[in-house]
């Protein structure tokens, strides 16, 4: 991200808005895979759970050029994310099964639709991409297995999910 700061400042650009660099972790090196001047999707639902009230403050903030004093309230929990799939996924993803979902409201365990549609009264599976689910807590290991339980809870015909996710932080 230095590189990309100081080039912009170098160029007299005046950016406003997030830089994106999604990593993947290759035995103990970081390697970036990509780069991108938006929040993407599941990135989003892992890390917005994490933002504080304030976040909409310092989002107009940026936008008008003008950032609050001090930092934002950021949530010093782990935030995991688990993406449920449909069967096929990512070629030729199966859609049109009718879902259910965990109802658990809380502060820590969040449902996101990606990749799903109302259809005859019920929601259906409309893409690869199905739900993100995520949870916070305050020991790593505990919010990889609290996203596992709601990923294992979304329930429609071919629905799967990488039971790795968070492993290589453990």
């Amino acid at each position: 991200m230095r590189p990309t700061l100081e080039g912009l400042k170098q160029e007299g650009i005046e950016y406003r808005g997030f830089l994106f660099v999604g990593l993947m972790k290759v035995g103990e090196d970081p390697y970036v895979i990509e780069y991108n001047v938006r929040m993407g999707d599941p990135e989003t639902q892992v890390v917005f759970p994490r933002l504080g009230p304030d976040m909409l403050e310092w989002m107009v903030g940026a936008a008008q050029g003008q950032l609050p004093q001090g930092a934002p309230w950021v949530d010093p929990r782990y935030a995991v994310t688990t993406v449920v799939c449909s069967e096929g996924y990512p070629s030729e993803p199966k859609t049109g099964a009718m879902m259910q979902w965990p109802n658990e409201p809380g502060d820590d365990r969040y449902c996101f639709h990606a990749g799903t549609a109302w259809k005859e009264n019920q929601v259906v599976n409309s893409g690869g991409r199905v739900m993100a689910t995520t949870a916070l807590d305050p020991e790593l290991d505990q919010a990889v297995l609290k996203s596992r339980n709601l990923a294992s809870a979304v329930d429609f015909d071919g629905a799967f999910y990488r039971s790795d996710i968070g492993d290589d932080l453990l």
